[in-house]
């Protein structure tokens, strides 16, 4: 699929992996004759971003805890690109820093993110800033998923399924 391999050349794998199931999933569903074919709200866009043609480089500062997960992430530098910024950011709050042995430090990183457009590669890579900071801080990406749940379980409420129809 298009989408598949031209996200999986240029952005972080855990972005190309969700956007491609999206992708695909919506053609997995199995369709209904009494049920319209589904379709995207118009804030989605149907093609990915045009691939960059110069190199991009940005910061974001993480906060880890004691789980090496990122309890806070804020960018430090822009690259000029939005989609690179975002997709830098998000992919920064989804880290677990480790050193190399496996220890996990609770302190605040600097991650940076360089793209190359010859390769269509990104390479990322952390350095400690500083040790020490709250090691019981909840993570970013678990954070997200309980407030995810809260608000689909809050719609659900809102708008209740229609009851089946027996044939």
């Amino acid at each position: 699929m298009m989408i598949e391999r031209v996200l999986s050349a240029a952005l972080p794998a855990a972005f190309a992996a969700a956007v491609t199931m999206v992708a695909t999933t919506s053609a997995a569903v199995p369709s209904v004759a009494a049920t319209p074919a589904p379709t995207l709200p118009p804030f989605v866009k149907k093609s990915p971003p045009p691939l960059p043609d110069i190199p991009l480089h940005a910061e974001v500062l993480v906060r880890t805890n004691g789980k090496g997960e990122a309890a806070g992430a804020k960018m430090k530098r822009f690259s000029g690109n939005g989609d690179f910024d975002f997709v830098a950011l998000h992919n920064a709050s989804q880290i677990i820093i480790k050193t190399e042995k496996g220890k996990i430090v609770v302190g605040t990183f600097d991650v940076s993110y360089d793209y190359t457009p010859g390769t269509h590669a990104t390479k990322r890579s952390v350095t400690l800033i500083s040790r020490g900071g709250d090691p019981n801080a909840p993570g970013i990406a678990q954070t997200e998923m309980k407030h995810e749940l809260r608000r689909q379980v809050e719609w659900d409420m809102k708008h209740p399924a229609a009851a089946p129809v027996k044939e």
